[in-house]
């Protein structure tokens, strides 16, 4: 398996594929790594909108891993679009609390919204 790279230039579909060949050959199922196969499998459902796949998957990698911050962050993420909000949110504080509010996976890169047109006209 070639890890994350796969999910880099490479279909979703056959980056789906590639994991669960990964998850199916493993020797050893509650290996670590399996878990992050588990993980980046979720994220790729996620960027297909399958956010179900992606919560069962994470579920899957939490029950090998149960301090995997990422797959806690990809669960809220795909719980959060399903709709179920306080189960993300739970999600969400576990992720903080392992990762001492410390998880780059936590924190948005996206720029922050413009202001309300109300508050681009108070003086500076």
């Amino acid at each position: 398996m070639r890890g994350g790279c796969v999910t880099r230039g490479a279909p979703l579909p056959q980056a789906i594929d590639e994991y669960s060949k990964a998850i199916d050959l493993s020797p050893d199922p509650a290996h670590k790594d399996v878990s992050v196969f588990y993980g980046n499998r979720a994220q790729c459902w996620a960027s297909l909108d399958k956010y179900e796949e992606a919560e069962q998957d994470c579920m899957s990698a939490l029950a090998i891993d149960p301090v995997y911050v990422k797959a806690l962050c990809r669960r809220a993420m795909a719980r959060e679009k399903m709709g179920k909000v306080d189960e993300a949110l739970l999600d969400l504080t576990a992720a903080c609390m392992l990762s001492g509010f410390q998880a780059r996976s936590l924190v948005s890169t996206a720029p922050p919204p413009p202001p309300p047109p109300a508050m681009r006209m108070l003086p500076s």
